[in-house]
């Protein structure tokens, strides 16, 4: 069975990176995806820009933002007035989501620093039902979240060159890495691609609406924008 993941959440019913878009998701018998950043104290945070102009009532880079600005920003206003007092959730409050409903995430990890593994790995301790998978487009930051052993699987959102970055990234779970995944744009995969990651002992992930391919070509997932 095909995995169905809504991209942020579902975002055309809920300000996107929310609790109230995963939950919107969940009900609907669907996974989610978040953008997981760090900011400048360690805090976890989902978030898809690195300001908090965009999606909330407060501005200036995650770079040196607080676990304070978590607290007093309002995530779902921008949205619509009945979101009013949303909260930015961190990645715990995703997990503890996660073991309430036993939902399927997605995380996008984006390569903020150097702690941002060992906060991950610290958090992720705290997860007890629902699957999650961590992805990067960064394939350095998938071969560090490999070496820290976390028995989570990982996925790398690539595009066209997506074997070189499969290269980088530690190796695959069936040769003894972590890689389980790859994540292509529909736009970009060719049936071959999609043969060569089915003999890698890799799963397929399309991005994109486009079910009818992901099905032809054998997409264990599909990330719905």
């Amino acid at each position: 069975m095909m995995r169905k993941f809504a991209m942020r959440g579902r975002s055309a019913l809920a300000p996107e990176n929310t609790i109230a878009a995963f939950d919107a998701a969940v009900t609907r018998g669907e996974g989610f995806s978040f953008d997981l950043r760090m900011l400048a104290d360690g805090t976890l945070v989902a978030m898809a820009d690195n300001t908090f102009d965009r999606t909330t009532n407060i501005s200036g880079p995650l770079s040196s933002g607080s676990y304070a600005d978590v607290r007093r920003a309002d995530a779902g206003a921008w949205f619509a007035p009945t979101f009013r007092f949303e909260r930015i959730p961190e990645l715990a409050d995703i997990i503890a989501f996660m073991n309430r409903c036993s939902g399927n995430g997605l995380a996008l990890v984006h390569p903020d620093g150097d702690k941002i593994v060992p906060a991950i790995a610290a958090a992720v301790e705290e997860l007890k039902a629902g699957r999650l998978v961590l992805s990067s487009y960064s394939p350095s930051l998938i071969a560090e979240i490999d070496r820290a052993h976390l028995s989570i699987p990982l996925a790398l959102w690539a595009g066209p060159d997506w074997k070189e970055g499969v290269a980088e990234c530690g190796g695959v779970l069936q040769s003894g890495g972590a890689l389980s995944a790859v994540i292509l744009p529909a736009e970009v995969l060719r049936e071959e691609d999609a043969h060569e990651i089915e003999a890698m002992g890799l799963e397929l992930y399309l991005v994109g609406d486009d079910t009818q391919k992901a099905e032809k070509l054998g997409a264990k997932g599909i990330v719905s924008e």
